[in-house]
């Protein structure tokens, strides 16, 4: 029977408000002579770091917003509109983020950072070729920059340009290189069939980083190959770094089912039930144990239960075809 193939992607949304009560904004306006305006400054620049560490990026924006509007150096406005730009990130709002960014930048022509923060603001906001073009600036001023060479990677990947995404993932020190390059890296060679560059791509990451991510990468790769014995070995890599990895569980029960070790296949799947009881392949594979094991009455209800919690059409597929295949049957031979 045809194994399912799985796909997992995680989205993490952050978010945090709070209301301002205004009191240091009156502190500061109260305040005593000039010859204590620095003091009084530096304090009220404390004040409002505190106050982003207690996540109450309401009343640390409103702060920066009035020192920001001060008769100040160069220096200190470049520094107040990127924390003004930072917490309006924070807060979601991309549009008001950038704008603060731009203050920023029209005060340094030229420093970098700022060129990094607009990049990374319009990715997030999915304007690629204006996101490209702020990394490309950053290049002229750093031509050995990692990071700009990463996230003018990352813009091609989004975009399914995979050969421009590893000329630029390519050139950054491997040093430099994450888990997240090294899959993306992988993904652009499967795109074109070069599963062997994708595996040595992983396996190379994996001589001197220990990844439950890239473990799991690998260990699809050598499955893509049939290389079984291969992908078992680095599956259970992933589950001893990561015991609650349900796709690595589900994957072994599948490898442990092929090779007729049902003892085997059967804990991995309830190990993989605990964590996700509503997915349809655990019941596809509790089914064909069921087979293998001669218990038709079991196999018939795993494969209809399978087909019940099926949201895609691949999924409801492969179990009618189960339940098909099932239905005249009067007795299974192992």
């Amino acid at each position: 029977m045809n194994k399912p193939f799985f796909t997992f992607t995680i989205l993490i949304l952050f978010c945090a408000c709070a209301a301002f009560a205004g009191t240091d904004i009156e502190i500061y306006s109260q305040s005593a002579p000039v010859k204590n305006k620095n003091a009084k400054i530096d304090a009220l620049e404390k004040r409002a770091d505190m106050l982003v560490e207690d996540g109450q990026y309401l009343q640390a924006e409103n702060i920066y917003k009035e020192l920001a509007n001060q008769k100040t150096s160069k220096k200190k406005k470049f520094i107040y509109n990127i924390k003004l730009g930072d917490l309006a990130e924070l807060g979601g709002n991309y549009s008001l983020s950038l704008d603060y960014y731009k203050k920023a930048e029209n005060l340094y022509k030229k420093n970098i950072d700022v060129k990094y923060k607009i990049g990374d603001i319009l990715f997030k906001s999915n304007l690629y070729t204006l996101s490209e073009n702020a990394f490309l600036d950053a290049l002229d001023i750093d031509k050995n920059s990692n990071y700009a060479k990463m996230r003018l990677g990352d813009i091609y990947f989004s975009q399914n340009l995979y050969q421009k995404a590893l000329e630029r993932y390519a050139s950054i020190d491997a040093y430099y290189y994450t888990a997240q390059i090294v899959s993306n890296t992988a993904e652009c060679y499967k795109s074109a069939g070069k599963i062997d560059e994708a595996l040595k791509a992983a396996n190379d990451f994996l001589i001197s980083n220990e990844s439950p991510q890239i473990y799991f990468l690998s260990a699809v790769l050598y499955a893509d190959k049939k290389m079984y014995k291969e992908a078992e070995e680095q599956f259970l890599r992933v589950v001893t770094l990561a015991p609650e990895n349900f796709a690595a569980r589900v994957y072994l029960a599948g490898i442990y089912l092929n090779d007729g070790d049902m003892d085997k296949a059967q804990e991995n799947l309830d190990s993989a039930y605990k964590l996700n009881s509503s997915y349809c392949a655990i019941d596809l594979l509790y089914a064909q144990i069921a087979c293998k094991k001669g218990k038709l009455y079991d196999a018939r209800r795993y494969a209809h239960s399978a087909y019940m919690k099926a949201k895609s059409d691949f999924s409801k597929e492969q179990a009618q075809k189960l339940i098909n295949f099932l239905k005249d049957k009067k007795t299974l031979k192992n």
